[in-house]
């Protein structure tokens, strides 16, 4: 850890932040408005805690909401302490729980030997329980399923807020009883004597729907575990019950995680909340450290509530509460403006909602309100004001665009991207909705039903086919006149000359391959067929082409990503259930959403208004914000679910939007612009959000918008302008900070060593690919090994059976064919029980097994540092620190000289793996372990049925050589300078997708 870096970050801390810095003992809540610093106080108390007590990095807990706010809390932290920051263990809450079950499989049967059912599974659970259940209100005529998808999204707030069914239909029964002691129930008098008043009416319907919802949540969880399935809930539903149940591993958890700090906490859910109370639970004061601020709870549709963040107070009487008075963000305008909307809300003790006072002094401006009258005139407007900020010297990633859902970015981007203003969408697309991946999905069904002219003649319009326009026209005419099938005219040779066509060799091809993957897609399966039109229609070339390349490579990842994820549950899935699956999608409406990636690209930051939690910005702007949109958005509830202890009746649902509205305000430090527009697109009458009308008008000041007469003419000029896109795989900014972000592992100095351009493509932006069978059956062996040993270590004696049954799991979780898992399963059943005889007892039981490391840092030209990362699969005790690094092998055995690159052929890649190895371990922890040898285990055996294990002494002067060529590289890298090369194998087909880039110079 740099002293100097704590002492100098701890310099800036007022009173109260260094309090929660320096109470490290203890149960402590501190209530952290915008902009009072809570991820520094978090960062900077893990390093404090790491100064003043004994306590290693792997101690220590931070729980938080997001991948971005783990990346965000990893990289400050970082900057702090350094390396050992990479082994503090920060995770979202999934991402914890995932990391317990993959640690402690035994603890989890249900998970282990089960599948995560997907999107389409879990709907198909609920209709079938519909469809053959007896349901008054669930089951609509005319539209059986109509409550489907409501119902599941309904159960996942239940299981979020950690309700089972039983307990769920218990608190149906005292709403029922709370329902039954209201007064003056009925109407006494008139025509309607006798009958439940019209409010109360309502209210009885809702309770029968969640009665009917009642019954349904326990059939869905008998049909998932009669399947063998479980759900994203699950994953933390799962642990909650284990620690519950299993004390050894609540011990051993306890013991392990000493300190725990959870961030965002009032965004929280019950589930959640559970796995912080259980893990410290074994101290009546123990070391939980939390942090939040009710006014930023903006999650409560993810099962969040208030009364998780105000639990902590009643739970830990002795809790030490820290209030931050202090704003380093704001200006005071903005954080009065901010307070006198919040002050609105009538859901809470205002005590918890104390005005912030700014650092920096400056009153600031107003915050500005524009009403326009069409909605079109909003982003012209937008993209004037920007322009003329940025003309006068702000840079654009200081401006931040916020609106309320992710369709919002629609007509800003479609404006935006026509002018020269660098700029980001942070939304959270749905990949259904990407132009080119629906006509990528159109090939596909034009593919599985080949034959069926209206499939065929609207995918000869893909632009990625590049086929003519005019030609697709002339031949859907073509056939329209003469009455044929567009099929038939493409086969026919004669046809497609009388059709007028001007290039008729490429129809010929694309008939030809169609009908080639038509057969490939009946026999082979999902994973392999789609790779495979994928690469050979020239749709992956495509993408590499454009100039938004990188998002488009986010898109066709994410949507293999989710092919792979059917595969691992429904191994015989064909093309065709795919498409059926696809279906499913759309018509409940689902999305497929692309992961979190760190961005790497600066410009103006188009995002939602959640999006942009955590963030800031010296100029935000608030768009759409009219009445219906940004607060009292009458949107349709289906289910109204009694879990937040909030009354049957008299609850406000706009305080939610109102901490959103709050959220977006606070998010910037000079400026807020907020528009608006008095008529939609369809002509119909808007007001303002009564967000805007409840900000103090002393802060707010209305202006008189520009004539949209101006802006209709900005519009004109931009018509004929071509849309800039955005990020490409040409992008020299891009590239390098995603490199210094990802780092090196030995598999990808091997591939540079190889070809500068397959490390490009495979290991740094990664072009979207599905393992082969080799890889997958070879990870199969691995974690059946991990587990094996895992066992072996804490002193058990696990048999040959157990080891089979653990590859047995393993592979089952492999996204592999029926016939490619049967083969996997036969072959890893095999190698295993002659692995195990030939070294049974003989292996020591001092051991780590996978040893992940990161953290190491070389140094390169220009001050900067980078990351070298590495998993080893087992690490032995041989005496003292002295260790013996193992690495599996699967496959052939290979000879000592080919290991060590002396044969023909070889390029010495698995010599240059342990030679890595001994790089990590000489600067992890301080040089903790010393590498004395190094081992490759092969795991299967040679033609003659022998089992090998090649042993090699670690050389200090390899590892210093390896060390110096791997500057050299990340120095090419980081430099670009390897951009005009080739590694000089004709058939490369890395060098040739290189062609495919849309420019030859780097931007």
């Amino acid at each position: 850890m740099s002293e100097i870096s704590f002492e100098n970050a701890y310099k800036k801390l007022n009173k109260e932040q260094r309090e929660a810095v320096d109470t490290v003992e203890g149960p402590v809540m501190v209530i952290a408005g915008p902009g009072t610093g809570k991820t520094s106080i978090l960062t900077l108390r893990i390093a404090n805690i790491l100064r003043r007590t004994d306590t290693s990095p792997g101690s220590i807990l931070a729980l938080t909401f997001t991948e971005s706010g783990v990346h965000s809390m990893r990289r400050k932290l970082v900057e702090i302490i350094g390396p050992a920051a990479y082994r503090v263990g920060i995770f979202t809450f999934h991402g914890f729980c995932n990391e317990v079950m993959r640690r402690f499989p035994d603890c989890f049967e249900r998970i282990l030997g089960g599948h995560l059912a997907t999107e389409v599974d879990q709907i198909k659970v609920v209709e079938n329980i519909i469809r053959d259940g007896k349901f008054h209100h669930l089951k609509l005529f005319g539209n059986n399923f109509f409550y489907a998808r409501p119902a599941l999204q309904s159960i996942r707030s239940l299981k979020r807020e950690n309700i089972t069914p039983k307990e769920f239909s218990g608190i149906l029964a005292e709403k029922q009883k709370e329902f039954d002691s209201f007064p003056n129930l009925y109407h006494e008098r008139g025509q309607y004597k006798g009958r439940l008043k019209g409010r109360y009416a309502e209210l009885q319907k809702k309770i029968e729907k969640n009665r009917e919802l009642s019954s349904l949540y326990l059939s869905y969880e008998k049909a998932l575990k009669k399947d063998n399935l479980y759900d994203y809930e699950d994953m933390i539903i799962e642990v909650v019950l284990a620690l519950e149940k299993n004390n050894d591993l609540l011990l051993m958890l306890e013991e392990e995680y000493q300190y725990i700090l959870a961030d965002e906490h009032q965004d929280a859910n019950n589930a959640q909340n559970k796995i912080l109370l259980l893990l410290s639970s074994f101290h009546k004061s123990p070391n939980l450290f939390i942090v939040g601020d009710e006014k930023q709870a903006i999650y409560r549709f993810q099962g969040a509530s208030l009364e998780n963040f105000l639990y902590f107070k009643k739970k830990f009487k002795d809790a030490q509460v820290i209030r931050l008075p202090i704003n380093y963000r704001s200006t005071q305008k903005i954080l009065d403006a901010s307070h006198t909307l919040i002050m609105k809300a009538g859901d809470s003790n205002h005590s918890l909602r104390r005005r912030l006072i700014a650092k920096n002094k400056k009153l600031g401006r107003a915050i500005k309100f524009y009403e326009f009258e069409s909605a079109d005139a909003e982003p012209l407007f937008l993209i004037t004001d920007i322009e003329k900020k940025i003309e006068s010297g702000v840079t654009p990633s200081d401006i931040a665009v916020l609106f309320r859902d992710n369709n919002d970015a629609v007509p800003i981007v479609q404006v935006m991207e026509k002018t020269d203003i660098p700029f980001l969408v942070l939304s959270s697309d749905d990949v259904l909705e990407d132009s080119l991946i629906r006509q990528y999905i159109a090939l596909l069904k034009a593919v599985n039903n080949f034959g069926n002219d209206d499939y065929l003649s609207r995918v000869l319009f893909a632009e990625f086919l590049s086929i003519a326009p005019l030609d697709a026209y002339r031949i859907n005419k073509y056939a329209h006149t003469r009455r044929l099938g567009v099929s038939a005219v493409l086969e026919s040779r004669n046809e497609l000359a009388r059709s007028g066509v001007t290039d008729k060799i490429k129809f010929k091809k694309l008939y030809s391959d169609m009908s080639r993957w038509s057969k490939v897609a009946k026999n082979d399966g999902l994973l392999s067929s789609a790779e495979k039109i994928a690469r050979e229609s020239g749709f992956i070339d495509y993408l590499m082409s454009q100039k938004n390349s990188v998002s488009n490579f986010e898109k066709i990842d994410a949507l293999f990503r989710q092919m792979r994820s059917i595969v691992e549950t429904h191994r015989d899935y064909t093309l065709a259930d795919f498409i059926e699956y696809i279906s499913v999608l759309e018509n409940h409406s689902i999305r497929m959403e692309i992961p979190y990636r760190p961005v790497f690209k600066t410009g103006v930051h188009l995002m939602t208004a959640h999006r942009s939690k955590g963030l800031e910005f010296k100029y935000v702007y608030i768009v759409g914000a009219y009445d219906g949109h940004w607060g009292n958005r009458r949107a349709v509830v289906h289910f109204h679910l009694p879990i937040t202890g909030k009354p049957l009746i008299g609850f406000d649902e706009d305080e939610d939007e109102r901490r959103l509205f709050y959220v977006a305000l606070t998010r910037a430090k000079d400026e807020v612009v907020i528009t608006s527009s008095k008529w939609s697109k369809d002509n119909k009458p808007r007001l303002p959000s009564r967000f805007v009308e409840e900000i103090d008008m002393k802060f707010l000041e209305k202006v008189s918008p520009v004539p949209e007469k101006e802006l209709s003419k900005l519009k004109e000029g931009l018509i004929h302008k071509t849309p800039q896109g955005g990020a490409g795989v040409d992008d020299a900014e891009y590239l390098r900070n995603l490199f210094l972000d990802q780092g090196l592992s030995v598999t990808a100095v091997n591939n540079y060593l190889e070809c500068p351009w397959k490390f490009f493509f495979q290991n740094l932006i990664r072009v979207p690919k599905n393992p082969e069978k080799h890889q997958l059956y070879g990870t199969a062996v691995h974690e059946a090994l991990k587990y094996f040993f895992d066992k072996y270590k804490d002193g058990y004696n696990p048999t040959l059976k157990d080891l089979k049954d653990w590859f047995s799991i393993a592979v089952s979780r492999k996204p592999l064919s029926q016939n490619d898992f049967a083969e996997a399963l036969d072959r890893g059943g095999k190698a295993l029980a002659g692995y195990f005889k030939k070294y049974n007892k003989l292996w020591p039981r001092a051991i780590i097994n996978e040893l992940a490391i990161a953290g190491v840092f070389i140094p390169i030209d220009g001050g900067k540092k980078i990351l070298l990362r590495g998993i080893l699969d087992k690490v032995e005790f041989i005496s003292g620190s002295e260790v013996r690094v193992v690495d599996y092998k699967t496959g052939k055995p290979r000879s000592r000289n080919d290991i060590l690159g002396k044969t023909k052929g070889s390029k010495g890649n698995i010599g240059r793996q342990l030679d890595f190895y001994n790089v990590l371990l000489q600067d992890y922890e301080n040089g903790k372990y010393r590498m004395k040898e190094g081992m490759i285990d092969f795991v299967e055996p040679n033609d003659q049925g022998n089992y090998r294990q090649e042993k090699f002494e670690a050389n200090g002067q390899d590892a210093e050589e390896l060390k110096n060529l791997i500057k050299k590289i990340a120095s090419e890298i980081y430099s670009l300078s390897f951009w005009d090369k080739r590694c000089g194998d004709r058939n490369c087909e890395y060098c040739r997708l290189r062609g495919s880039i849309s420019a030859a110079e780097l931007h």
